[in-house]
């Protein structure tokens, strides 16, 4: 007779950094359970207070999801650029838009929204150059959620720290999932806001992550600890000072962050 009863799910390696216990960095997680393992003891991810579980450069990519590719294709043949792209398209997020899970986006004050975009973050363990797409796999750390947010906007026709720089715009966290865990062949998400769902789908990449990745290290090195953004989708919700975001990704886990106004944070 089968057993009705479900397999107990295994916990997979993380990395992190638990505020409280500077020490830890090897842990266990069930990511999609909010169950973690520190020092022996089990206890909810969300009642941890987190640091950031790397702090290396975050590049970005535009237009490696379908939906994004497909939005803009129209746009594509159009001057300045009048072609697709033939190459990965980066932006880089700066230290200061660094913020772990559960910190709070503080707005500037000529910003009334921003736009909650989810993505994966391919997080490196040692310098890549020049690495090929069989052997990339090798230099990575593992995937960590990440909420790359922007100031929303229309088009890609000039470089986006404006709208994707700000302080705060990088949420990271908790933890890095262990390459062996988790494989990135579909962002599968779900977005909250005040405890209500604003948006939940699945993506697929133009450019499978392997090949993408190695086309990056093809001219410039990614740094142990650096994060290579997936790609969000073209279509996000918009969170106003005074609301709360979660962010799910499945395999990855969950991260939580608010949204404030510069000059009201407590």
């Amino acid at each position: 007779m089968e057993n009705d009863r479900a397999a107990p799910r295994r916990p997979v390696r993380a990395y992190a950094r638990p505020v409280r216990r500077p020490l830890v960095w090897a842990i266990d997680v069930d990511p999609d359970e909010d169950r973690v393992w520190i020092d022996g003891e089990v206890v909810r991810a969300t009642d941890v207070v987190w640091d950031l579980p790397v702090r290396g450069t975050v590049y970005g990519l535009l237009l490696n999801t379908v939906s994004q590719w497909t939005a803009f294709q129209p746009k594509m043949t159009r001057p300045p650029y009048e072609a697709p792209p033939s190459h990965p398209v980066l932006y880089v997020k700066p230290p200061n838009t660094l913020l772990p899970t559960g910190g709070t986006v503080a707005l500037d004050p000529d910003v009334d929204v921003v736009a909650v975009g989810v993505t994966v973050g391919a997080v490196f363990a040692r310098p890549v150059f020049r690495a090929t797409p069989q052997m990339i796999d090798t230099g990575l750390l593992g995937y960590v959620i990440v909420g790359d947010l922007f100031v929303p906007h229309d088009d890609f026709f000039r470089p986006p720290f404006r709208t994707r720089a700000r302080d705060g715009f990088t949420v990271l966290g908790p933890w890095v999932v262990d390459r062996t865990a988790y494989f990135p062949d579909v962002l599968r998400y779900r977005i909250w806001i005040d405890g209500r769902e604003a948006a939940t789908g699945e993506e697929r990449w133009v450019r499978p992550p392997a090949d993408v990745l190695a086309s990056v290290s093809a001219f410039m090195t990614l740094a142990a600890g650096d994060v290579l953004l997936l790609g969000t989708p073209y279509t996000v919700p918009l969170a106003r000072p005074g609301q709360s975001v979660a962010l799910e990704v499945e395999g990855l886990g969950r991260s939580e962050f608010t949204v404030g106004r510069r000059g009201e944070e407590r």
